[in-house]
């Protein structure tokens, strides 16, 4: 895949993203095919420039911490909250229509 914009980390981003970075993402990520992640590694080897502009990228994906494992901890944290932010307001909204639809005010006043 070397169109940044088809890539799926980038459907939820609204400024555009350098396709290098997509591409070096892309790879980390295997949604590349084997014959595009050799030439990528090729560019790695063969062009500074590229290199320099990726080496950050390369280097969150090969350092000591699980990058992958982070983000799918905290993509299951914000779903958990999201969950149980819902499931309150569900709650609340029953407990509102069991009292036919009014709630007594917080300070006992009406």
């Amino acid at each position: 895949m070397t169109d940044a914009q088809e890539s799926p980390l980038l459907d939820d981003m609204e400024e555009p993203v350098d396709p290098d970075i997509a591409l070096i993402t892309d790879y980390f990520t295997h949604e590349l095919t084997e014959a595009e992640a050799e030439q990528v590694e090729d560019r790695i080897a063969d062009d500074a420039e590229f290199y320099r502009k990726v080496s950050p990228i390369i280097g969150m994906y090969t350092s000591d911490l699980d990058f992958p494992r982070m983000v799918a901890e905290l993509d299951a944290r914000e779903a958990r909250e999201a969950r149980e932010a819902r499931e309150a307001r569900e709650a609340a909204d029953a407990a509102r229509s069991a009292h036919g639809g009014t709630e007594e005010p917080r300070d006992g006043l009406r």
